[in-house]
Order: structure tokens, then C-alpha cells, then sequence
């Protein structure tokens, strides 16, 4: 009941300070209070941003390494391309699809025959 009157009160209070401002006085006001409040972001990001920075200075547990100190890394060999496949690498492959599939069916190699297999990418 108290909160509810003090409230009505506070409307009241700023209906009647509003009603009495010309035009260029509530904007001025807005303009103020709108710059006020972005100056206010602003400076408390800013000093958020100072702190971390501080504990990232004061919490800082890389090793310091001397420039003298320091060894070059190794250059790495280049790496050599992948040779094409040859026939003898496409019966490896055939023989391991015979076998595979003859283990799954259960049944001797010489029940089937391959007659072709494709990649699929």
C-alpha cells in the first residue's frame, strides 16, 4: 500500500516536472542524460578492460624464453606426393574385398566371383 502511494507520488511528481518543460528543454534533457549514460558505459568498460589487462600481466605464467637462448626450429622435408596406384595394389584391394565378403557370407572364395568394385567418395 505505501509502495503503491509512493509510486502514484512519483508520477505524479514527473508529470508535473514534464508539464512544465518547453520542447527544446526535454530535449536537452534526453540528449544529456543519453550522452551521460553512453559516457557511463563507456568508462566502466574501459575499466574492466584495464583490469583484465592487469590480472592477465599479473597472472602471466608463460615461460620468458632469452631471444639468445632460443633454438630454431628444424624446416620441415617436404612431403613427397602419393604414388599412383598400380595393378599390383588393385589385387591387394580385390583380395581383401574376396575376403571380406567370404567371411561375412560364411561361404569359400571359390563360391564367387568379383567381376568389378568402384570407389565411392
Amino acid at each position: 500500500m505505501v509502495a503503491n502511494m509512493f509510486y502514484m507520488s512519483f508520477l505524479n511528481f514527473s508529470e508535473e516536472v514534464s508539464s512544465k518543460l518547453t520542447l527544446s528543454e526535454k530535449l536537452n534533457q534526453i540528449l544529456t542524460t543519453g550522452i551521460g549514460g553512453y559516457i557511463l558505459v563507456f568508462a566502466v568498460l574501459a575499466l574492466i578492460w584495464f583490469i583484465l589487462a592487469l590480472f592477465g600481466k599479473l597472472f602471466d605464467k608463460k615461460p620468458k624464453i632469452n631471444k639468445v637462448e632460443s633454438v630454431s626450429a628444424p624446416k620441415p622435408e617436404p612431403i613427397s606426393p602419393v604414388p599412383a596406384p598400380t595393378e599390383q595394389d588393385d589385387k591387394a584391394v580385390v583380395a581383401a574385398i574376396v575376403a571380406a565378403i567370404s567371411a561375412y557370407e560364411g561361404k569359400p572364395t571359390s563360391a564367387f566371383k568379383v567381376v568389378s568394385f568402384r570407389k565411392k567418395h
